[in-house]
């Protein structure tokens, strides 16, 4: 039986019908359009997918937002972040629609507060509907997957965020346009890794087929020339299209349905936890390599404070979801989880938790600290059902073995989810083979105290 080509499906696709207010959350589709959930307008939905109070703001300013905001034609455009930038003390997005937008956040100066503003329109950016726009894509990085719904200000933004300005320098400027997906390096040198590998996410799962196994040869060495169209070769050409076109790629994500590798928030997760780690091995790199001093240390406590949030917002994914998730979803989740472990040995290889410049280095010291922890290991253990955690028990087994570094009760801990996982299956035909004791003991005593 022949497998359905996934240039089929582009018969299918109108870029009349292509969507603003159809979002996906946590896997799956929403009906609910963005705009006011209330005939007073106190709450409403963004286009990130957030939910905002209005309460703190005045009749006028919650009119001026809808009007800004929410129009009738909201269908009828679609915005990506073409290109970012850090100016000494302004940071500046810009916002692409039918026309270009460019959004000016700068710094406060003392108590003199600094408004953010946009170029086309030549208003403040909360008075602009790229602006608005940006400002929510912000919030949605920054705050991540939230309970509660986030207060609105007068300014446009959440007022969880704080000064917005140094919202963004804390979270890091590329590693916020890396998860708005913004390809701006391609001018330069080509497109970026998130771009390519999500290109190919896209093609894989309209082919239905594991991306691993997916036409290796779509992208290497020496394609990175502006040869859009590729003779006798359609896939090829639609995924340099997706490479180049920032509106096209976001069209194809918005009419595509979630699945595991398009539209997945785990595997969204997973990639800005990768995007985060190779930043910080990056800012490493760069600082003095003789020394160890506070500015490598300050690149440690930012990387391990990045992937908490990322793991924090997993954790609220799979704790808040009104209906129990598929097992493909369960299973990215467990995943995601799982590679962020598995960077982390990779980074703590080498390490010497007993030198004080091997604690300041050392991620799991910052992310765990001296009191007992149950990083990842309570999401895998209370939220993961054995039975999808079991595919992933070579991986764990790998982990184990290469641990350093890390707390002896979370190693414990760890050796428990794994024993229970084990024991929670049916006796295989050779048990002699599985029982690995005297090791676990010997492996236990490497660990550091």
């Amino acid at each position: 039986m022949s497998m359905e080509s996934p240039t089929r499906r582009m018969n299918l696709l109108s870029i009349a019908e292509m969507p603003l207010s159809h979002l996906h959350a946590q896997g799956r589709e929403l009906d609910v359009q963005v705009g006011a959930l209330d005939d007073d307008g106190n709450t409403i939905l963004s286009p990130a997918g957030l939910l905002y109070s209005m309460k703190n703001l005045s009749r006028q300013e919650k009119d001026d937002f809808n009007e800004t905001f929410f129009t009738e034609d909201i269908d009828a455009f679609q915005m990506v972040l073409h290109d970012y930038s850090m100016l000494q003390d302004t940071a500046k997005f810009e916002v692409l629609e039918l026309t270009r937008h460019t959004i000016s956040i700068p710094a406060s100066r003392g108590a003199e507060p600094r408004i953010s503003s946009c170029n086309k329109c030549g208003t403040s950016a909360h008075r602009c509907r790229a602006g608005l726009w940006l400002l929510d894509q912000i919030a949605g990085q920054v705050m991540g997957n939230t309970v509660e719904p986030l207060v609105m200000s007068a300014k446009g933004y959440a007022e969880e965020l704080g000064d917005i300005f140094e919202a963004i320098t804390d979270h890091d400027i590329d590693t916020l346009a890396n998860g708005l997906q913004c390809n701006d390096t391609y001018r330069s040198w080509g497109p970026v890794p998130r771009r390519v590998q999500e290109s190919r996410e896209i093609l894989a799962s309209l082919h239905q087929t594991p991306v691993k196994m997916y036409r290796q040869d779509l992208y290497g060495p020496g394609d990175d020339d502006d040869d859009i169209v590729q003779q006798n070769d359609l896939e090829k050409t639609i995924f340099r299209m997706l490479l180049h076109n920032d509106q096209f790629f976001k069209y194809f994500l918005s009419v595509t349905k979630p699945d595991r590798c398009v539209n997945n928030p785990f595997r969204k997760l997973q990639h800005k936890a990768e995007c985060i780690v190779a930043k910080y091995v990056a800012r490493a790199s760069d600082a003095d390599t003789q020394s160890i001093g506070p500015e490598k240390s300050r690149h440690a406590r930012w990387c391990a404070k990045s992937l908490k949030a990322v793991v924090k917002n997993i954790r609220v994914i799979l704790t808040t979801d009104s209906e129990p998730l598929e097992d493909w979803l369960l299973d990215s989740a467990a995943e995601a989880l799982i590679h962020i472990l598995d960077k982390l040995v990779e980074l703590n290889v080498g390490m010497n938790p007993n030198t004080p410049s091997g604690r300041d280095l050392n991620l799991f010291s910052w992310l765990m600290g001296e009191a007992d922890s149950d990083f990842i290991v309570d999401i895998l253990h209370g939220l993961i059902p054995k039975e999808i955690l079991v595919l992933h028990e070579e991986k764990l087994l790998d982990i184990r073995d290469r641990l350093q570094g890390v707390p002896q009760s979370w190693y414990d801990k760890f050796c428990k989810l794994i024993d229970t996982d084990r024991r929670s299956r049916a006796p295989p035909k050779t048990p002699a083979k599985h029982k690995r004791g005297s090791d676990d003991d010997e492996r236990s005593a490497k660990r550091a105290k």
